[in-house]
Parts: C-alpha cells; structure tokens; sequence
C-alpha cells in the first residue's frame, strides 16, 4: 500500500470514527436525560428543578449533535483561477489527453489557469467520502506563456502521475472531515448560545 493510499484510509477511518463518536455522545445524553426523568418521577423533591434543567440540557446537547451530523457537508471547492474549456486550448487539451492516455486515466474533468507560478493537482469533494471527486489541474499562466513546450509537457506529465499514483485521493476526503468539524461546532454554539440552556444575555 502507498503512502498516499495510507494517508486516505487514515482520513476516512478517522471522519467515520469521528461520526460514531458524536452519535454515541448523543445516545449518552438521551440516556442521561432519561435517567433525569426517572429521578424525578421516582423521587421528586426538592432536586426535581436540577433535574429538570440537567434533562432539557442533555436533550439540547443531543439534538445539536445530531443536527451536526445530518446537516454535515463539504467545504465547497475553491476555483484556484480561471477555468479554460477545451475550446479555449484546443493544444493543450490535445497534450493532456495524450500525457493522461499514457499514464493510464483519464483527462482532468478540470482545467484552471492560475495567476501564479504555479502548477498542482487536486480533487474536489464529490459522492461519498469523495469517491465521486472531479479531478483538477492547475497551470500557471506563466508557464503556459513563457514555458517551452517540451518543459510545459514534462511538467504536466509529472503532475498527472500524481493522479495515477492515487496522491491526491485523500484530497476529496479531506473537505468531507473539515465540514463535518465546522457543523459539529456550529451546531453546538447555536445550541449553547442561542436555543439552550445556557444562553448569553
């Protein structure tokens, strides 16, 4: 197995355990909550009104959470410049089918013309857990203006082996674990703030 194969069952065991851990922490609360009710159905008293409380917190908790993961999605994909078709470089698409028919996949589903120096390849988060993820690749627009051709062409091919090593198949992970942290936290914020218990003044 490669590094890059390691690193994206890493990041997918870890956004599934991380999913199993925040809806065990919404069953937990439920439970507690439950267990607050009984105490005071049994025992009532003077304790009824902190149970109550404590109950009605451990629900709101748990509504949040489960909120989080129901409404959990990527963070969108950022366009790294100027999307060309293939209309727009009818040559250099011809060299990217070609570089890409030689290293056994297929064409990037995008194309961007970056205003830096630059030249990488990512995925976007797509499907489940990305496995739907569109293929990008980035070209500086000064290599594209200044770059000879034989080096433009070096250079993609050496970019395009990225896809066909599976380096970037963690990338449409990734968006997938970010989202689901933001949604957990904001879901809890709101509940804390906002709708629960503990509101601010």
């Amino acid at each position: 197995m490669t590094l890059a194969r390691r690193h994206a069952w890493i990041a997918g065991i870890m956004l599934v355990a991380f999913y199993l851990g925040t809806l065990l922490t919404a069953v937990l609360l439920v439970v507690s909550a439950a267990a607050c009710v009984y105490g005071i159905v049994e025992k009532g008293g003077s304790n009824a009104y902190i149970l109550i409380l404590l109950a009605c917190s451990c629900v709101a908790a748990a509504y949040g959470l489960l909120r989080s993961i129901v409404r959990a999605r990527p963070v969108p994909f950022v366009e790294p410049g100027k999307r060309i078709e293939r209309a727009d470089a009818p040559r250099l698409f011809s060299m990217l089918d070609e570089l890409a028919q030689g290293a056994g996949i297929d064409t990037p589903h995008r194309v961007y013309l970056g205003f830096a120096s630059q030249m990488f390849v990512t995925e976007t988060a797509r499907g489940f857990l990305g496995r739907n993820s569109e293929r990008v690749v980035c070209i500086g627009a000064g290599y594209v203006q200044h770059a000879p051709i034989r080096l433009l062409r070096a250079m993609l091919a050496h970019e395009l082996g990225h896809f066909a090593g599976g380096d970037t198949r963690s990338n449409g992970m990734v968006p997938f674990i970010e989202g689901a942290f933001r949604s957990v936290m904001q879901s809890t914020h709101a509940g804390s703030t906002e709708g629960g218990i503990f509101r601010q003044a």
